[in-house]
């Protein structure tokens, strides 16, 4: 059973993804096992918490199992070798956690006001691919407002201290059982023969808890005067939201086709290929010279130019994971006053500033797309789902 049936209504969520090369058994294993002693600034703030808890440890040892052996939180399901899925319910903002004992049938019932309810669960999956894709979930709940406050305020304190554990082993992991991601900068991807030989080259990527098929229709109709680019509105879309919803007749999209890049002009970018649920792959040439967009193989080029290829890669990880790769390879030939500043400018304070946004918002509308049973429209703001806070945590 999962964290949905445990622990449906929570305030808080965060997720941890690991992609590696070794069995899912062997994976589980190593996590589960894993003594976290033998880090000593991990070791050091346990000891701190239980210093201020007032309380002896019972054990030298810090495993993820140790969690219900030895501590306030109870073992609610095990799978073998595959999930692990823990919960406590206490009230624990105080620096003497007072925890509620209950047992696994009665966790997801327990509804008396006071109480924080927190759960985490360890699964490991074998990888479309191969090798293994390992998801770590955090959630937090409390059975009141009251509860929920004081829990804030605490997890806004000790939050950071306990995302950074959960990243610092699975760090390890990452380089003890090797990263699958490593090579993903490099490899070859759909779309790299649009700009044969690059001057400047960007990959990044995110983990989206939902199918390619429910990403996809997303991506088909981004564009000014569609949906949107799903970044910062007010500098890509001239202040007009991202859709939030799936629009039928932007669904559509054809090799050949230009997308805007702002509402003013023509100037865009031409879709150069599309495999259904995989990948969409944009071109661009813009002529400076002329101030005007062209076909991104025009031959002769204009004498000054930007050309590029953006590229969106659909790679299902397992049935209800995949991971989202763009690409942006580029050349240029520009005026000698612009040729030092564009790639600082460019490639490594503009782009990422705006691709990072553009992949949360798109996770954000595949997921709860995903999950809804309203499959043409959703609301995107700061409640989403019900759930105030969300952290996605990717390679």
């Amino acid at each position: 059973m999962s964290l949905n049936f445990f622990l449906p209504d929570y305030f808080l969520r965060e997720v941890h993804h690991l992609a590696v090369r070794s069995s899912p058994e062997e994976t589980y294993r190593a996590i589960c096992d894993f003594d976290m002693s033998e880090v000593p600034w991990i070791n050091s703030l346990f000891r701190l918490r239980t210093v201020l808890d007032k309380k002896k440890s019972t054990s030298s040892h810090l495993t993820l199992r140790d969690a219900y052996r030895n501590g306030g939180f109870v073992l609610l399901d095990e799978i073998s070798d595959q999930q692990l899925t823990v919960g406590a319910i206490g009230k624990i903002w105080k620096p003497a956690i007072a925890f509620k004992k209950v047992d696994s049938f009665e966790y997801a019932d327990f509804h008396e006001p006071g109480f924080a309810k927190v759960a985490w669960s360890l699964r490991c999956q074998r990888r479309i691919g191969g090798g293994t894709f390992c998801l770590f979930e955090v959630r937090v709940g409390a059975t009141d407002s009251v509860s929920a406050a004081k829990m804030r305020g605490y997890y806004s304190l000790i939050g950071p201290f306990s995302r950074a554990i959960r990243r610092s082993i699975f760090a390890r992991f990452r380089k003890k059982f090797g990263n699958v991601l490593a090579d993903e900068p490099t490899r070859k991807l759909a779309g790299d023969t649009v700009i044969k030989n690059p001057i400047a080259m960007c990959t990044d990527g995110i983990y989206i808890e939902a199918p390619p098929d429910a990403i996809w229709p997303w991506l088909v109709q981004m564009g000014c005067l569609r949906a949107g680019w799903y970044s910062y509105d007010f500098l890509d879309n001239a202040a007009v939201p991202s859709s939030n919803r799936i629009v039928p007749e932007w669904q559509n999209l054809v090799e050949g086709d230009s997308l805007n890049w702002t509402p003013e002009d023509d100037h865009g970018c031409f879709v150069q290929s599309i495999d259904r649920h995989k990948s969409l792959v944009l071109g661009s040439c813009y002529d400076y010279d002329r101030k005007e967009s062209v076909l991104h193989d025009i031959n002769p080029l204009p004498s000054n130019y930007f050309r590029s290829s953006w590229s969106f890669i659909l790679e299902p990880q397992t049935s209800e994971v995949t991971r989202l790769i763009v690409r942006v390879r580029s050349d240029y030939h520009l005026p000698k006053q612009m040729m030092p500043h564009l790639q600082t400018f460019f490639f490594k304070s503009v782009h990422p500033f705006m691709e990072k946004k553009q992949l949360q918002n798109l996770k954000l509308r595949a997921e709860n797309m995903s999950s809804s049973h309203d499959q043409t429209q959703l609301v995107i703001g700061k409640n989403i789902s019900d759930k105030d806070d969300n952290i996605w945590l990717s390679d």
